[in-house]
């Protein structure tokens, strides 16, 4: 690669990394595409010349796709028409001022203060995925007439209607989820090493209610664009653009909503817990009854140990230590019993009172412990599995994002032209 090559690309922020020249070798390429692309795919146009599949074989190789069994048939591949974007050089981006610059490069939500660039102008979105695909625009200028006037007319359908505009804004696309890195934490539990135990990055149980509560709002955010005030030809932009794709995105994940509602806990989620309902699977019922059983006996026992030492109820406190874990604890004026029996050992002195313990409370905390970790082993397994089914959503993901993150593009834009004092030409 040549030093000017290089320089072009540290100037863009593009990672540089060396392999060897016999990596691009195509000969393979055309089973290897096959088998790792989704069967609807066809992919003929996007490997006709030979750059594209001598490149294409050492990203694979490189990426070990391969290697990877679970993956094959989980992608998709296409054709970047590069000749309906305008090219702008580093120098042209820098002369325009559009994107910021220094320490403000990243993408970032719009602030209160002055803007500094035409991207931070702009920038009224609500998602990161919208900042993100309204930086990509700037740097990448349509010059194609029909999807001009489109953008055109999605923008003056909502700079029409004000309600609909604050509606979507203000109800349905506060609080939207990064999809695009939801979408990398569940495609990464579909490698081989996520199934091997190494879970470091992968989505869990959280990520799929996040999803979940994100899906559960598509039919009112439809049912909102649907409700447009505007003239006959924006609304039917605004219902091929957004309505009618949303209606789809429903359909699509229709079985993943059925499937969350009945594999996972919905009353723990209000407590912040992400849980495998134990209804879902009986043998994890039954590891979390033995589980409760054990801790209603444990709860039961600081009374019993109370009457014993003849206490009144209530003086008797059942404390979780970090060093010495389930322990009894009165205060420094009921401790007197304690110094005259044997059936109880005191552990420690702290200003909150005397911590003991007693031979019963050792063996059901090891009781609990055992029963914790077989349910908590069950558990990682059911959500392991979980987390798999949640992934195979990906490619809607990725489309739901998408049309969100255009969405929300279009709003921003829509509010700076409805809230300028001067016209945008």
């Amino acid at each position: 690669i040549s030093e000017r090559a290089v320089e072009v690309l540290q100037r863009c922020d593009v990672a540089i990394t060396k392999v060897a020249k016999g990596d691009f070798n195509s000969k393979h390429i055309d089973q290897d595409v096959k088998r790792l692309l989704r069967k609807e795919y066809a992919y003929a146009d996007c490997l006709s010349e030979t750059t594209p599949m001598l490149c294409l074989a050492a990203l694979l190789k490189y990426l070990q796709l391969m290697a990877d069994e679970e993956g094959h048939g989980r992608y998709s591949i296409s054709k970047f028409d590069l000749s309906q974007y305008m090219k702008l050089d580093n120098a042209a981006i820098k002369a325009l001022n559009l994107l910021p610059t220094g320490d403000d490069r990243a993408v970032i939500r719009p602030q209160s203060s002055a803007p500094t660039s035409v991207f931070a102008l702009l920038n009224k979105c609500r998602s990161a995925m919208g900042s993100r695909l309204l930086q990509q625009w700037l740097k990448q200028p349509l010059v194609v007439k029909e999807e001009i006037e489109r953008r055109q007319d999605l923008v003056q359908a909502f700079v029409d209607d004000i309600q609909l505009r604050q509606s979507l804004r203000e109800s349905h696309l506060k609080g939207i989820p990064d999809l695009n890195k939801l979408n990398r934490k569940f495609q990464k539990a579909l490698t081989s090493s996520a199934k091997s135990g190494k879970r470091g990055g992968v989505a869990t149980l959280q990520d799929i209610v996040r999803l979940y509560q994100l899906v559960s709002r598509l039919g009112g955010l439809r049912d909102t664009l649907q409700s447009v005030q505007c003239d006959e030809t924006l609304m039917s932009a605004v219902n091929t653009s957004f309505s009618s794709p949303l209606s789809s995105l429903i359909d699509d994940f229709d079985q993943f909503e059925q499937m969350v509602e009945t594999a996972i806990d919905m009353e723990a989620i209000g407590r912040h817990e992400y849980l495998i309902n134990p209804a879902y699977h009986p043998p994890l019922g039954e590891l979390k009854a033995k589980k409760d059983e054990i801790e209603s006996e444990i709860d039961g026992l600081k009374d019993v140990v109370a009457r014993d030492l003849k206490l009144d109820l209530g003086k008797v406190k059942l404390d979780r230590d970090n060093t010495l874990g389930l322990i009894f604890r009165v205060t420094r004026k009921d401790e007197k019993p304690l110094r005259n029996t044997t059936r109880y050992s005191v552990l420690k002195t702290r200003k909150d009172g005397v911590c003991f313990t007693s031979a019963e409370l050792k063996r059901l905390t090891a009781r609990l412990g055992q029963a914790k970790a077989e349910y908590e082993e069950t558990q990682a397994e059911l959500e392991a599995k979980a987390v798999e089914i949640a992934a195979s959503y990906c490619p809607a993901m990725e489309t739901l994002s998408l049309t969100i993150a255009e969405l929300d593009v279009l709003l921003s834009l829509a509010v700076v032209a409805a809230e300028s004092p001067n016209v945008y030409v």
